[in-house]
């Protein structure tokens, strides 16, 4: 079994902030971490519990971030989402997914980093908790979700299956996206998806990625770009290029914040996030979406009195 976090957080934090405040990237520092991890602690490496070294390293990032370039940062939703970027470890992404069997698929990434990039290809015009489960569904009719059977199904039997099981309302064209990213992630990816965001690539790079695979725009490669970031710890160069999803909720909590106007376009939306926080415009997403959902409501009475960011927040709210 790996260690507890209470044993290892006092070995690592203050050597991974030293190595942070002598300006190492985060992947030159856990590279340095791990290699001297096991003399340290004196622990074997298949006893070495890298959630918890992760977690360690990502606490001093973000004390380390915190305290230095960022400490002139007034917006109360900029601090929020940094701390929960950097105190966050991996975890499953934030769609409202119903069934568990196709979460498990879709956190899967290391051994089944397909379905994540087939599901956030299906999120088109219907709700995001049902467009997530597709490639789970398609695996049922198949009988498996190995990406060897997967790249074997012809387009017809696809276009069969999303109209006879009425995966979606553009059951033809969603066919068609996903037999095409089947064969993108075969041909580009030599199979293995994963490959979209291994080696530390930048974020514009990832996003430029996502948007060739057919069916997809701008906003799922930078959502689904953001959730490999935030969710899943993917390590990436920079951040620059993840930008805010303007989804409905996100667009009505900066308005009613006073960042942007009620009538705002989604483009004004997104140069807002990044005029706020330039070198992550999309670390407010989450953030915004959460209190949207659970506070700052459309249909009914906003809770401002429970909302995290009830101190600050210009409570912009008219008759809607």
């Amino acid at each position: 079994m790996g260690l507890a976090f209470d044993a290892i957080e006092p070995k690592v934090y203050p050597v991974a902030l030293e190595l942070f405040k002598s300006g190492m990237k985060r992947y030159q520092v856990a590279g340095k971490i791990y290699k001297q991890f096991g003399e340290w602690l004196d622990v074997p490496e298949n006893e070495r519990d890298t959630a918890m070294i992760d977690l360690s390293i990502s606490c001093a990032e973000g004390d380390y971030i915190n305290s230095s370039d960022n400490h002139n940062i007034k917006e109360e939703i900029i601090k929020i989402g940094i701390e929960r970027f950097y105190k966050k470890t991996a975890g499953p992404i934030h769609f409202e997914v119903d069934d568990e069997n196709a979460i498990k698929l879709l956190i899967d990434i290391k051994n089944n980093p397909h379905v994540l990039v087939l599901a956030c290809l299906m999120d088109r015009q219907i709700k995001s908790k049902t467009a997530w489960t597709i490639p789970h569904k398609i695996f049922n009719i198949l009988g498996t979700h190995d990406f060897n059977d997967l790249q074997k199904v012809e387009i017809e039997d696809l276009k069969k299956y999303f109209n006879d099981y009425k995966l979606h309302w553009l059951n033809n064209e969603m066919a068609g996206i996903f037999y095409s990213g089947i064969q993108d992630i075969k041909t580009k990816y030599h199979g293995n998806a994963a490959e979209i965001w291994q080696g530390n690539p930048s974020s514009a790079t990832v996003v430029y990625r996502f948007l060739e695979f057919k069916g997809c725009g701008i906003k799922i490669a930078t959502m689904i770009t953001n959730i490999l970031a935030r969710d899943f710890k993917i390590e990436f160069s920079d951040h620059y290029s993840i930008d805010v999803s303007p989804d409905t909720h996100v667009k009505r909590v900066m308005q009613r914040m006073g960042y942007v106007p009620k009538e705002a376009k989604p483009e004004m939306i997104i140069y807002k996030a990044r005029e706020l926080y330039p070198k992550y415009p999309g670390i407010i997403d989450l953030s915004c979406w959460e209190i949207g959902r659970k506070w700052c409501h459309d249909k009914k009475k906003p809770e401002c009195d429970e909302c995290l960011v009830t101190k600050t927040c210009k409570k912009i709210i008219e008759d809607e």
